[in-house]
This record gives C-alpha cells, sequence and structure tokens, in this order.
C-alpha cells in the first residue's frame, strides 16, 4: 500500500512506525561493513591526534593505533571501537565502473571516490553512501569524510 501527504501529521497510524526508545534497542551488532578498502575508517586515521569541535559534540581519538573513538553528544558518551561483522544478509562493494588502462593494469578512476557505510542490528540498520563526484584524492576525501560524520552522527545520537 502507498500513502501520500505532505506532512507526518497526514498519514494514517498504520504508515506510521514507531521509533523505539535507544535504550529497547539490542545493541548487538549483526553486521557492518564499509568500503572501497578502510572505507570511512581512513577519514579517521587522518585525524589521529586531533581533535574536531562542531557545536556541541566532539569527537576525538581515544588512543593513537586504535580505531576507537570517544563520541560525545550532550552529556551522552559512547566509545566506539569499529569491527567489520560479516553477514550473509548483508554486503557491500565499491568498485570503479571505469575503464582499466591496457599497459599499467590500473583503473582509469583511482582511487575510487565513493565510500558506504552500513550497520546492522537487530531492530534497525543504516546504510550512508557518498559519491565523491569524479575521481583523484579530494573527491575521495570528501566522501570518505562525509560518510564517517553520517556514522557518527547516528551512532551518538540515535543508538546511545
Amino acid at each position: 500500500m502507498i500513502w501520500r501527504a505532505s506532512a507526518p501529521s497526514e498519514l494514517p497510524q498504520a504508515a506510521v512506525l514507531p521509533i523505539l526508545c535507544p535504550r529497547l534497542q539490542a545493541r548487538e551488532v549483526t553486521a557492518a561493513l564499509t568500503g572501497p578498502d578502510k572505507g570511512f575508517q581512513v577519514a579517521r586515521d587522518w585525524q589521529k591526534n586531533t581533535a574536531a569541535e562542531v557545536g556541541d559534540v566532539t569527537c576525538a581519538d581515544s588512543a593513537p593505533r586504535s580505531n576507537a573513538k570517544v563520541l560525545i553528544c550532550g552529556t551522552r558518551v559512547v566509545i566506539d571501537n569499529w569491527k567489520e561483522v560479516l553477514n550473509s544478509h548483508a554486503f557491500g562493494k565499491a568498485t570503479s565502473l571505469y575503464d582499466t588502462n591496457p599497459v599499467t593494469g590500473r583503473t582509469s578512476g583511482d582511487p575510487i571516490a565513493d565510500a558506504f557505510v552500513l550497520k546492522m542490528r537487530r531492530h534497525s540498520a543504516f546504510l550512508a553512501v557518498a559519491d565523491g563526484v569524479n575521481w583523484g584524492e579530494a573527491p575521495m576525501r570528501a566522501a570518505r569524510c562525509a560518510v564517517n560524520a553520517i556514522y557518527e552522527h547516528l551512532e551518538s545520537n540515535l543508538f546511545l
């Protein structure tokens, strides 16, 4: 069934799913993937030993050789230890559709400027995708930093 409305309040009750209180949601991660390669994790590598402040959200590395980050939003704090979790029900892969140079064997569009992160729990999931628009170092950094920002925002605001 398809419902149409110009505002959420105009939708019938059957069309609106209740949002579970974060404390009631299952915290166990059943799938977690990022890409290409290390995906948004390279954005964390670029930020090593630095802190970035935006509004009331402060993100800083908790250990210099770890992928762990301390995420703070208001009075809530979480240590985020990203770990890839493979699952047969979730899959993600980033690849280039550009042609391959017959002499060098390299893809014309290296490095791939797109990025994604997928995280799935029992009652919830999110997928963030960023198109780096073109190829090269700058679009790749922009896409991976964008996916990192989305991931940190969702983890610190929805899943605490």
